[in-house]
């Protein structure tokens, strides 16, 4: 990067610091911080603020490329080796993470972003019962979104059992059906969760399942065996694994089947369409958690970005969201302006989207103009030069 692009986009972040106030993290005396350049993200660690006040002059001095801290609490933040920090507790972190496909930002890839967002809230809210004063959402300033869960009811949680949360919204460890020949110890067809014997009221062993009324993983089960089982009638060949024959018997005795599921008899339910469900259900876990970014919650140590600062690799804000839904990460969290600025490519640049609107594609050594966030968001990703 040319000594002129360094100097402008510093600038750019001086100015973002000294015209915005980034809120401090709770309990920031007992957090430790990291913060990067434009070719580290976490350059220097091991430091701490006494308070908001020192934090923010240090935003607006410093004006980091990138500034991080510690999901965990100290009681010496400052202290190295990471034991004469004396941890107190951390945080409970999820980090989303969606590949952009060409390598740059686009609408599409960021929605399915937001999509495994809305998919991770569910599991948060519904399933393990957090409240929403415990939570607190960011966009990631990237490709993604931070889940920060706080309070008395995770700050002690070790390693393995924030690991089970995280196979849990991933649905890790869900097997697939055995097939109809695959017997346990005792002779009996092998079920796997949620599915299991047991007997009704008359003594007759039945193969149990979920029912109306269940929440979790039964739950989702519940839903899509529904979705299946009322599909109309010329659509549900269209279902995998759906041919023909299962469709006509579905069609012919589907009251017969919706009262089995309600009540969890799913004894003819399972060969019916018991592989069917369990692909469709695994379509509800959150996928945008890959293998590293699993280790973010189950990391007792972890630095991650502050809400509302710059990421310096795309120019945007983490900003905090209120409203998922309606949240859009192009639009919401763009820092900068739409002021025409001009730079110049050193490399090819696929068509990408950031402000609102649709940019490129570019040929390497184009003179163009842009938007400010679009030409600073090129800059940053090594792919244009500012021209003075």
């Amino acid at each position: 990067m040319e000594t002129e692009t360094r100097v402008f986009l510093k600038k750019k972040f001086k100015d973002y610091y000294f015209r915005h106030t980034v809120q401090e993290p709770p309990d920031i005396e007992r957090r430790e911080f990291g913060y990067g350049t434009l070719e580290d993200k976490i350059k220097v660690r091991h430091f701490c603020f006494a308070g908001a006040r020192e934090f923010h002059q240090f935003l607006k001095r410093d004006a980091p490329f990138y500034l991080s801290y510690s999901t965990a609490l100290y009681r010496y933040p400052a202290n190295q080796p990471m034991a004469a920090k004396e941890w107190l507790g951390a945080d409970v972190v999820f980090d989303l993470d969606v590949p952009m496909r060409t390598g740059y930002l686009n609408t599409q890839d960021l929605d399915k972003a937001k999509n495994e967002a809305l998919s991770l809230s569910d599991f948060i809210f519904t399933d393990f019962g957090f409240e929403k004063n415990e939570v607190s959402v960011n966009f990631s300033g990237s490709k993604g979104y931070h889940f920060h869960i706080r309070g008395d009811r995770v700050q002690r949680m070790g390693q393995d059992e924030r690991k089970e949360l995280v196979d849990y919204v991933t649905g890790t460890g869900l097997k697939p059906i055995p097939d109809a020949q695959t017997r346990d110890p005792k002779g009996k067809k092998k079920l796997t969760f949620p599915f299991y014997w047991k007997q009704t009221n008359t003594g007759v062993e039945i193969v149990g399942g979920p029912k109306k009324g269940d929440s979790g993983w039964a739950g989702r089960y519940y839903v899509k065996t529904r979705e299946i089982l009322t599909q109309p009638d010329g659509e549900l060949t269209n279902i995998p694994g759906i041919g023909e024959k299962t469709a006509k018997e579905i069609i012919e005795k589907r009251e017969k089947f919706l009262t089995q599921l309600d009540e969890g008899n799913w004894s003819y339910l399972l060969a019916l369409v018991g592989k069917r469900v369990f692909d469709e259900a695994k379509t509800m876990a959150v996928t945008a958690i890959a293998d590293a970014d699993k280790q973010v919650t189950g990391d007792l140590s972890r630095l991650i970005r502050v809400p509302d600062t710059l990421h310096a690799g795309s120019g945007l804000i983490a900003k905090v969201v209120k409203d998922l839904d309606s949240f859009d990460p192009l639009a919401d969290a763009v820092a900068f302006s739409s002021e025409p600025t001009t730079a110049k490519t050193i490399k090819d640049v696929p068509q990408f989207d950031i402000g609102g609107i649709q940019h490129g594609p570019f040929k390497a050594g184009e003179k163009i103009n842009l938007p400010e966030c679009a030409a600073v968001y090129l800059m940053l990703k090594g792919a244009a030069e500012v021209v003075g």
